[in-house]
């Protein structure tokens, strides 16, 4: 999947007067926009996809564990799957002894990596990945889905110049990446559901 964060290849007009800056401002909001609009309609309708998803009768009350600092504030990954089960018929537990099931973050990962320049350098082509690690235990210990892995990566180019820009680009696909994993993890769950 590719996603494309820049402007076009086109020169600039003779004789414009357009600052970097308001170029910059402009080719954000161009860019930013929509993916964050888009994934507040996402956020906002619980993450629907296909109807309800059939989650495993085990996870009727889930609790999600997080590997973070103590006393940090949920992140948005963990906001994300906390939606997602409430929106999908479950209830969310704050205690993992009140919990049937657990939904463990085992680790997750983005990594930024540069694949390409055109042959002037003044733009460039990079690949951002997005690493879930999870698994679902019982309180009696018992592994209801084994640590399996939810990836997503995507291509994004820029113009070299645009640094500000090139970071709003990259945290707009980091959050429609998350989306994706978070989609990916409760297809896995979904099929779980179904074979039990």
């Amino acid at each position: 999947m590719s996603t494309k964060y820049g402007r076009s290849k086109g020169k600039r007009a003779a004789g414009s007067s357009c600052p970097d800056g308001a170029r910059g401002w402009r080719a954000i909001l161009a860019w930013g926009l929509p993916g964050l609009l888009a994934l507040v309609l996402v956020t906002g309708c619980g993450f629907r996809l296909r109807g309800q998803t059939e989650l495993p009768p085990a996870m009727h009350i889930t609790y999600i564990k997080v590997n973070r600092p103590a006393g940090a504030p949920p992140g948005t990954l963990e906001r994300a799957l906390e939606n997602f089960l409430k929106a999908n018929g479950a209830e969310v537990a704050t205690d993992p002894k009140q919990a049937t099931a657990v939904l463990e973050i085992v680790n997750q990962e983005k990594s930024n990596r540069l694949v390409a320049t055109n042959r002037q350098g003044n733009t460039r082509t990079d690949t951002l990945t997005y690493v879930v690690d999870y698994r679902v235990v019982l309180p009696d210990g018992k592994v209801l889905l084994p640590q399996t892995r939810a990836s997503v990566s995507r291509d994004i180019t820029y113009p070299e110049s645009a640094v500000l820009s090139r970071g709003q680009g990259e945290n707009v696909a980091y959050r429609q990446m998350e989306y994706e994993v978070v989609r990916a993890i409760f297809y896995r769950l979904e099929a779980l559901g179904r074979s039990g």
